[in-house]
């Protein structure tokens, strides 16, 4: 806003920068008052905001003085080009080391004015300048949002430019120093790629994506792009402000943390055994599991160039958090192992879709996925991960892309084929996850879940002759596992429903009683049995069950708890309502 000219002081001879009103919005009207007094006020607010600010990287404000009817601000001429110039002028991408250096003062710049309670609030490429030295200079403060003034735009309003704005200015919600925080994002993103991480032809498009849809990862545009200025971007360009970075002070130490880079020689190479786990009836094949282990992590330990993990290490590896432990344990003791920062990867994912949802899991999955593709470009796993990444962030059809990518290469690979059916599913593609699923069944052959899928998408397809077939296939692979591990909850669980469902009520509860007995403490058997529960009409067992999955952690299917057909005849029940309310 405003026009601009090079100027002279005569008094300091010095070179200035004077910043008039555009004319049309200084002519008086016939009872005196401006044509447009809203734009004065942005005008002088901008005045008062930068002069109250003494920054290397914020341009400096002389003064503000009249000449008629006309008022201008006197400021410190930049001799320089705007950012927006670096970035689309360069003929090859911006080198990382004065990315980080603009960014440092970018943040600098922002640090100041916050510590001041000055929100700029229209923070992009064309109000930052580059001078000569190649110092940063932010400029143009007219959106500025000071404490205590009084507000120059409409309620509800939004002010700031479109691609740059945060989503809760987008909504003309009220903003604090965040959504600068999310434009500086915006702007590192454009700095690593060249491009912008929200794209449409016409603003309500480009809106929409800030509001629903996830950038692009930086990696599968950048791939020099280290860890942690990819996490850095991605947790400014959280859409909820409580998850964003909160200040930016904290983006400065993360800018400054160097890229974590592998030793070049390591003084020994590591391997963990897992666990054998007993899938008979008898008890005693525990020692014998545990023998074997034993055994092998003896013959292992004669290798004097391998470093091998104690069995008391590994024991524990028996369910998720378990895993986690081990795998950082892992990637601790080999900076350079992979396969180990590519599980870990599954391993937080899983937490993030099926426990909390907690953002964090995310994030972390985002990070460590990206170590592993660092360290082996070719990996399987780690472009699996990716893929997983893609599906949290609602970007399905980069997730279907990425994972048919993984099954060209592994036709094997069974969880490729179980998540790309999953998502065909959600995408209302029902043959082509019927497809997927038999796959599954080809290559688990003794596992009931593939048939769940089929069961689930077939219902949904309204094809309930071929459900039901689905269901007594369930049965029927459930029966031979349970043959040889006669306490798999989850199995058990799973079985409950189609006796149910084929009115064999006695086993439907024999079953339900099994898997409270075996382990009441797995969130995902507690959910199947809630479900069961729900069809045979017992609300209170189901309420129950439902109960004990959240607690235990099954807290990330509030969207599911309420779409699943299974539960339809708790809709109404004031307890179930109050539970959804619980876990939001």
């Amino acid at each position: 806003m405003g026009i601009v000219y090079k100027a002279q002081d005569t008094k300091l001879d010095r070179l200035v920068a004077l910043k008039f009103l555009p004319h049309h919005l200084t002519l008086q009207t016939e009872g005196g008052q401006a044509a447009n007094e809203a734009e004065r006020s942005r005008f002088l607010q901008e005045a008062k905001a930068a002069a109250a600010l003494n920054h290397p990287n914020i341009c400096m404000i002389y003064g503000i003085e009249e000449y008629g009817d006309e008022q201008f601000i006197i400021m410190e001429f930049v001799d320089g080009k705007t950012l927006r110039s670096q970035i689309t002028n360069v003929q090859s991408q911006i080198p990382l080391d004065q990315i980080v250096d603009w960014g440092l003062q970018i943040g600098g710049a922002l640090a100041a004015a916050h510590e001041k309670e000055i929100t700029h609030r229209d923070i992009k490429p064309d109000n930052i300048m580059v001078n000569a030295k190649n110092q940063i200079k932010v400029m143009d403060f007219g959106l500025a949002k000071l404490k205590g003034s009084l507000g120059v735009t409409r309620t509800g309003a939004t002010v700031g430019t479109i691609v740059y704005m945060s989503p809760e200015q987008i909504r003309g919600l009220e903003v604090d120093q965040r959504t600068d925080l999310w434009a500086f994002g915006v702007v590192l993103y454009e700095m690593l790629t060249g491009g912008l991480p929200f794209r449409g032809q016409y603003e309500p498009a480009i809106m929409y994506e800030i509001l629903n849809v996830h950038p692009r990862a930086i990696q599968t545009v950048r791939f020099d792009v280290p860890d942690h200025l990819q996490v850095l971007v991605s947790r400014l360009l959280q859409k909820d402000p409580t998850k964003r970075i909160s200040s930016a002070a904290e983006i400065i130490q993360l800018m400054k943390k160097p890229p974590v880079t592998a030793p070049s020689t390591l003084s020994e190479k590591s391997i963990a055994v897992l666990y054998f786990e007993n899938m008979s009836s008898e008890k005693e094949s525990e020692y014998f599991c545990a023998g074997m282990t034993e055994d092998i992590i003896t013959d292992l330990s004669k290798i004097k160039e391998l470093k091998v993990v104690s069995r008391t290490d590994v024991l524990p590896l028996r369910n998720n958090e378990a895993a986690i432990q081990m795998f950082e344990n892992a990637s601790s003791l080999d900076p350079n192992f992979a396969a180990a920062y590519a599980a870990l990867a599954e391993a937080y994912s899983y937490m993030y879709s099926w426990y909390d949802g907690d953002q964090k899991w995310l994030g972390k999955t985002i990070e460590v996925s990206q170590k592993a593709l660092n360290l082996d470009p070719n990996s399987i796993e780690a472009q699996f991960g990716t893929g997983t990444v893609y599906f949290h962030q609602k970007q399905l059809n980069e997730a279907k892309r990425t994972w048919e990518k993984v099954i060209q290469q592994n036709p094997d690979f069974y969880d490729a084929y179980r998540w790309l059916g999953i998502s065909s599913d959600m995408t209302g593609d029902y043959d082509a996850a019927l497809r997927y699923y038999e796959q599954c069944a080809r290559l688990k052959p003794f596992s009931e879940e593939p048939w769940m899928h089929v069961d689930m998408t077939l219902r949904r397809k309204g094809d309930n002759h071929a459900s039901d077939q689905a269901q007594r296939k369930l049965l029927e692979v459930g029966a031979r596992k349970l043959e040889v591990n006669p306490n798999d909850a989850i199995t058990l669980s799973r079985m409950a429903g189609p006796f149910a469902h084929f009115g064999e009520i006695e086993k439907s509860y024999a079953a339900l009683k099994r898997v409270l007995e075996i382990d009441p403490t797995d969130g995902l058997a507690q959910y199947n049995c809630a479900c069961t529960y729900a069809v045979l009409g017992n609300k209170k067992e189901a309420l129950a069950c439902l109960k004990n999955a959240f607690q235990s952690g099954y807290k990330n299917v509030n969207e599911w708890v309420k779409s699943d057909p299974d539960l339809v005849s708790l809709h109404k029940d004031p307890e179930f309502e109050a539970l959804l309310a619980e876990i939001g």
